[in-house]
C-alpha cells in the first residue's frame, strides 16, 4: 500500500477508537434501568411496525381476492397412460398382485401364531461319549 492509503487507514482506526470510547462513556452514564427501557421500546416499535406491515399486506391480499373476476369453470384434463385395450389387463394384473400380497400377509400372520417349540435333547449313550 502507498503512504496515503496507510495514513487513511490509520485515520479511520483512530476515528473508530474515539467513537467506541465516546459510546462507551455515554452507555456508562445511562442507568441500567433506562437501558432496559430503551431495549424494550425498540422491541415494541419493531413489533408494532412488523405487525402493521403484516396487517396491511393481509388487507391488500383480501381486496385482491374480492376484486378478482370470476374464473372460468375448470375443465378436467384426461391423460391416457395406457391404450383402451390394455386397461382391463392392467387392472387384472393389479388385482392379482394385491391378492398375492393379502395372501402372503395372512400366511405370515398364521405362521406367527405357532410358537416355536424347544428342542428336545436326548442324552447320548454312555458308551459313545469318548469314541472319536
Amino acid at each position: 500500500m502507498g503512504a496515503r492509503a496507510t495514513a487513511k487507514l490509520k485515520e479511520i482506526e483512530d476515528l473508530r477508537s474515539s467513537l467506541r470510547s465516546a459510546v462507551g462513556e455515554l452507555e456508562g452514564r445511562i442507568p441500567p434501568v433506562a437501558r432496559l427501557g430503551r431495549k424494550a421500546l425498540i422491541a415494541m416499535a419493531g413489533t408494532g411496525a412488523g405487525g402493521g406491515a403484516l396487517w396491511l399486506a393481509g388487507r391488500r391480499r383480501s381486496k385482491r381476492k374480492r376484486k378478482a373476476p370470476a374464473a372460468a369453470p375448470a375443465t378436467s384434463v384426461v391423460v391416457n397412460v395406457l391404450p383402451r385395450g390394455a386397461v382391463p389387463v392392467a387392472l387384472g394384473i393389479a388385482a392379482v398382485w394385491a391378492g398375492l400380497r393379502v395372501w402372503d400377509a395372512v400366511q405370515r400372520h398364521n405362521a406367527a401364531d405357532e410358537r416355536p417349540r424347544p428342542a428336545v435333547v436326548h442324552p447320548m449313550p454312555e458308551g459313545r461319549q469318548g469314541a472319536g
